[in-house]
């Protein structure tokens, strides 16, 4: 199999993992997956907020993501139950503009990673070996087309075809590197 072929099968995999990621962002399946975790981020400490001015950032995403979990279902008509709408309007009472605004536009870039990236695909377990695969496949590439007889090729042709591999492999790196450090 040479690096032509290689870098086809990457590029089928990658352009699969994208039709998988609208596939989850549909909205039957972010509201399947809103049905099936309800109570997600239910364990966060709501009484402490607001008194420490420098929270822990780790704080402030566990009530992100509490809130989302209860704010999703509005998206696909599923409304928050008593008990969550009287925990957000007491939450909320709490806090000022500032602050309210700030986790509302969290919430909001939340929403927008769901519908509109490959988070929901990324972070999956396929979705790991998705990327691990492709990333070995890469690296193969470049190193068949390093090791291969050029004999023919002009220098630019072979100069330009390792930069592109080699770019490929770094914007993978970077990519991954992203999504680690993403909260």
């Amino acid at each position: 199999m040479g690096p032509v072929h290689l870098i086809f099968a990457a590029g089928v995999i990658k352009y699969g993992e994208r039709t998988r990621a609208l596939y989850l962002a549909s909205l039957e399946n972010f509201k399947e997956s809103t049905i099936k975790m309800p109570n997600q981020g239910d364990d966060v400490d709501l009484a402490s907020v607001g008194q420490d001015e420098e929270e822990d950032n780790d704080k402030k995403l566990a009530r992100v993501f509490h809130f989302f979990q209860i704010v999703k279902g509005l998206i696909v008509d599923i409304m928050p139950n008593h008990s969550q709408r009287l925990e957000s309007r007491e939450f909320f009472l709490k806090l000022d503009a500032g602050s309210a605004f700030e986790l509302i536009s969290c919430e909001l870039t939340l929403l927008y990673e769901v519908f509109y990236t490959k988070i929901l695909a990324a972070n999956s377990s396929w979705g790991v070996l998705i990327r691990s695969v492709t990333f070995y496949l890469y690296v193969v590439a470049l190193v068949l087309f390093c090791t291969a007889n050029k004999e023919g090729m002009h220098n630019t042709d072979v100069w330009i075809t390792n930069a592109l591999l080699a770019g490929v492999i770094v914007l993978d790196t970077v990519s991954e590197l992203m999504l680690i450090n993403s909260n």
